[in-house]
């Protein structure tokens, strides 16, 4: 398998180029993108897009290529590396940001739906609980025990407004230029 678990890529490590042998291919770039609402594994997606030498996205090649590159034996050939310049990074990360806008929006409703639900089922666990603590026939026992609750309560509330303050990042994992077999 060519991709690490950790793998990472940085603008000033240029890019592989390479063939993929015994596939139809064109030539294009080959990008592989996460998508985070967070810094915590659990909240990302991995994107993987192909762009022809045209500019043209094609989402089967994109699929292909990532299949390819979780093979435990690749038809890929090394070629050689190259550096990518800022105007052609920025065309890359522009038409990704494009491609990953749904994928990020699923993502965070799915994130915005789970908290939501999280926040009110143990909201309304506290409200309970303060409704049974107003029971309490020692005022200074009853006071001392809704304080704590309301507290609670208060807590609760700022931590779902900080989890609803989401940092998304998009981030590139590997870009690659593709050529056409020889």
């Amino acid at each position: 398998m060519l991709l690490g678990e950790k793998i990472v890529w940085h603008r000033k490590d240029g890019i592989p180029v390479f063939e993929v042998k015994g596939v139809n291919t064109e030539d294009g770039i080959w990008s592989l993108w996460r998508i985070a609402l967070s810094d915590d594994d659990e909240d990302q997606r991995m994107v993987s897009i192909f762009v022809n030498s045209d500019g043209i996205y094609r989402p089967a090649a994109s699929k292909l290529l990532w299949d390819e590159m979780l093979r435990e034996k690749i038809s890929l050939q090394m070629c050689e590396s190259e550096t990518l310049d800022d105007e052609a990074y920025n065309m890359i990360l522009a038409r990704a940001a494009e491609l990953t806008e749904d994928t990020f929006i699923m993502m965070k409703n799915q994130y915005y739906s789970q908290h939501e639900q999280e926040f009110q089922k143990r909201r309304y666990a506290l409200t309970l609980r303060i409704e049974a603590a107003g029971k309490i026939g020692i005022e200074n026992i009853r006071s001392s025990r809704i304080k704590k609750l309301e507290r609670q309560l208060q807590e609760l509330q700022q931590e779902y407004d900080r989890q609803r303050n989401i940092c998304p990042s998009l981030q590139p994992m590997l870009i690659c230029r593709v050529k056409k077999p020889c």
